[in-house]
């Protein structure tokens, strides 16, 4: 019980020196941490902090507080908590592209499992569980390929472009890959490469 106690006594501390702070002092404290010391778990749990007094920041702090945080998230190897933070920097900052890759590859890996199980699936012959599982896997594909889009237009490389086909080979929509140029196209009129403070 005692030790209950401590915890949110320290707790509540901890979240009066946040509130004692001038939001430049925390805004500035979080970027060193996140860049120069290493202590992820620190830096996020900085940035929580100085979310919460969101109404003190401008869009394109907050824009870049969402992203770190969501980039931190998967640092630490914990992807499904970086989506929400990855949408949230987009809402602000729809031409980032940067956001854009990391939120397409994040859909695609959650497919990796669904493709295992489509694999054993076919091979036993399980038609039923297959098309299931390939409706599955298409949603995630479909949410992934538009940022994956957004990526490769505003940073183009080979390696992407084949992926960006292959994906739209695997769900079968072949009439998407005839488009995909106009498509690159019109994203690259708008593209950010740096998000600023």
């Amino acid at each position: 019980m005692r030790k209950i106690i401590i915890f949110f006594v320290l707790l509540a501390s901890f979240s009066n020196v946040y509130s004692q702070k001038s939001i430049a002092e925390l805004y500035t404290a979080y970027t060193v941490i996140r860049t120069t010391n290493g202590n992820k778990l620190a830096a996020i749990d900085l940035a929580i902090n100085i979310l919460k007094r969101s109404s003190e920041l401008t869009n394109s702090q907050i824009a870049n507080l969402n992203f770190n945080l969501g980039r931190l998230y998967e640092e630490t190897m914990e992807e499904e908590k970086a989506v929400p933070y990855y949408e949230s920097s987009l809402m602000l900052a729809p031409d980032y592209y940067v956001t854009h890759r990391a939120l397409g590859s994040i859909y695609v890996k959650r497919s990796d499992p669904i493709v295992k199980k489509m694999n054993s699936a076919g091979n036993a012959k399980q038609m039923d569980l297959y098309g299931k599982l390939f409706a599955d896997y298409k949603k995630l594909i479909v949410k992934a390929l538009p940022h994956l889009e957004k990526a490769q237009a505003c940073d183009p490389d080979e390696q992407s472009l084949k992926q960006i086909i292959d994906l739209y080979k695997n769900i079968k929509n072949l009439a998407a890959i005839g488009t995909l140029d106009a498509r690159l196209k019109k994203h690259a009129v708008s593209c950010v490469d740096l998000l600023d403070d």
